[in-house]
């Protein structure tokens, strides 16, 4: 099988060398895209739940410029280095803690090394955008407030762009424009999602045109969960994803002219809580269905079925000591594509006349600093401890120093990643460090550094990758 699929690897390229070319690129920007977004997650600004609602109006604004550095080496051991400023100006309302407004607005500017762009577009400056503007009106709580009385009933909806993450975020984390329904009552509630993804977004087919800066795909959902006692919640959700991208189709492809479409719906169950007064634990397993277009090569694209699975399990033990130290460990599992040469794009996809078992979503779990793998025929195992280490020292108390060990295999043997790759299974192995240290009140730093060690897996040379991260946050 392996002999097979590497003959039409070769075939393909020597056909036309310029796709594949194309077509890394496109995949470098998607990893370099991924790991900042999650770094960038860890530090974005969001609305601060904790602020009580005193007064009839409360207004809360602000605003923060971030400078950050980071040296990033990719799959071919080119080093990439960007300087990166981001400015950030956030506005909060919230009246009789019934209606909420929240907005985000930023921009940044990227200043790349001579040649180390990920894209054409090389030293950019992105225009003030939206990152976030959503008004939430808590139902429940203002028909409690006229009829002055408690209620269990919980009735809200929230629209406008926001951070959608379903379940643990396996399926979907994603910036979206549309609104959340939420109906509930004593211990169970029920969640509905009607919404877009953001138009910027980039997509998970890195093969697709305009795949990083034109995505249109609707979701439709619902999340049913139930606080079964004090120490468990358990859901189980729906949703489908429906494809609306309507790039023209690519003709630089070895079957001469391929189209894309992908429409997928996802079953997933799962349970969150505590084993004891230490242990915290989350579970979600997910189906994924639906139908998608085939490769264009060797022969005509076909609609086939997608029959894939994935599944997630945390486990955090915490100690509880005046430096807050706890060890974590999570296991990752993704199905994947025996046939496949890539487990996400269309272009070198599943091939025709057969049934798509890679596993393709749209969340954004941490799988490491320096190899950030998609969850896609993916055995991923971390384990990791954090602690501030310095409370007793006041200008340290608020340094987080974590590390984790990260270990990489394929599901499926002679399947595919999200980079070229052969038929063993071990991937490799990485090393993260990172601190969080919130300085003084209005001034922060984050550092991430990770080094991942290639494995037989991998069709890339066995030298080591790097990823270094420094940025520093003024918020006033």
């Amino acid at each position: 099988m392996f002999i097979r699929l590497l003959g039409l690897a070769l075939l393909w390229t020597l056909m036309i060398p310029g796709v594949a070319m194309g077509q890394a690129d496109a995949a470098r920007l998607h990893k370099f895209e991924r790991q900042l977004e999650q770094i960038r997650r860890e530090t974005r600004i969001t609305p601060n739940s904790d602020i009580p609602a005193g007064q009839r109006l409360l207004v809360d604004y602000g605003a923060a410029a971030t400078f950050l550095f980071a040296a990033i080496d990719d799959r071919d051991q080119n080093t990439h280095i960007l300087r990166q400023t981001e400015i950030a100006a956030v506005l909060r309302m919230e009246l009789d803690n019934v209606h909420q407004f929240f907005l985000l607005v930023q921009s940044f500017y990227r200043d790349f090394n001579r040649g180390d762009s990920f894209d054409r577009h090389g030293d950019d400056w992105i225009e003030p955008q939206i990152e976030r503007l959503h008004y939430r009106l808590d139902i429940g709580r203002l028909l409690a407030m006229r009829s002055e009385t408690v209620t269990k009933l919980d009735l809200a909806v929230q629209v406008g762009r926001q951070l959608v993450q379903w379940g643990n975020g396996l399926v979907l984390s994603e910036d979206m424009d549309g609104g959340i329904f939420t109906l509930g009552y004593d211990q169970t509630t029920v969640k509905i999602l009607i919404a877009r993804m953001r138009n910027s977004a980039t997509d998970f087919d890195s093969s697709r045109p305009n795949f990083d800066n034109d995505t249109d795909r609707d979701f439709y959902g619902a999340i049913l969960t139930h606080q079964i006692n004090a120490y468990h919640a358990a859901y189980i959700y729906g949703l489908s994803q429906q494809d609306h991208n309507d790039d023209p189709p690519r003709i630089d492809t070895p079957g001469g002219l391929t189209a894309f479409d992908y429409n997928s719906w996802y079953i997933g169950v799962g349970s969150k809580g505590t084993l004891s007064d230490r242990w915290r634990y989350g579970f979600e397993l997910v189906y994924e269905g639906g139908d998608g277009l085939s490769a264009d090569f060797p022969t005509v694209q076909t609609r086939e079925d997608i029959d894939a699975w994935a599944m997630d399990l945390t486990l955090d033990y915490i100690f509880f000591d005046p430096k807050s130290t706890r060890i974590f460990f999570d296991l990752l599992l993704a199905s994947g594509d025996s046939d496949r040469i890539n487990s996400s794009d269309t272009v070198g996809g599943n091939r025709p006349g057969t049934d798509d078992n890679a596993f393709n979503a749209f969340g954004l779990l941490n799988t490491g600093f320096a190899f950030t793998p998609d969850a896609s025929n993916l055995v991923m195992v971390k384990m990791g401890a954090s602690s501030y280490p310095l409370r007793n020292v006041k200008m340290f108390r608020n340094m987080l120093v974590g590390g984790m060990v990260l270990i990489f295999n394929k599901l499926n043997r002679v399947g595919a990643i999200d980079e070229p790759s052969t038929s063993r299974r071990y991937l490799g192995s990485e090393l993260d460090f990172y601190v969080n240290w919130q300085m003084t009140s209005d001034l922060s730093l984050a550092v991430r550094y990770g080094v991942f060690f290639p494995g037989q897996g991998l069709a890339s040379d066995n030298d080591e990758r790097h990823f270094v991260y420094v940025g520093t946050t003024l918020a006033f």
